[in-house]
């Protein structure tokens, strides 16, 4: 897995950190969470439209982002839990407001 490279002036100001791999067509998510750090990754599927992100809440270029977990009692079951998220992770970043809808996500990811 690579990470984008930013400067430390850039990472200091991020709520989190994303990127997407096109060619696997993943997205991949690394946010404080509980006070550590937490990684999320899923598929992302861009849309031709904008729509406005679940996490920054902005009239932007989104995509479905779809994580899979393991449905609760049985461990040969999975469900998908998705949100239609900016493409430009960056951008989105920038304009979050407030992290609840980031930490919901992920607290649901994590149940």
């Amino acid at each position: 897995m690579k990470a984008p490279t930013l400067p430390d002036t850039k990472m200091e100001r991020l709520v989190f950190l994303g990127w997407n791999d096109t060619g696997a067509q993943k997205k991949f998510i690394i946010a404080k969470h509980d006070g550590q750090l937490t990684g999320v990754q899923g598929s992302f599927t861009p849309v031709s439209k904008k729509g406005i992100c679940a996490f920054c809440h902005q009239n932007e270029r989104v995509g479905l982002f779809k994580a899979d977990i393991k449905a609760k009692g049985n461990t040969d079951n999975f469900r998908a839990i998705g949100q239609y998220i900016c493409a430009d992770s960056l951008a989105c970043s920038a304009h979050v407001q407030s992290t609840d809808r980031l930490d919901a996500f992920i607290r649901e990811l994590k149940s």
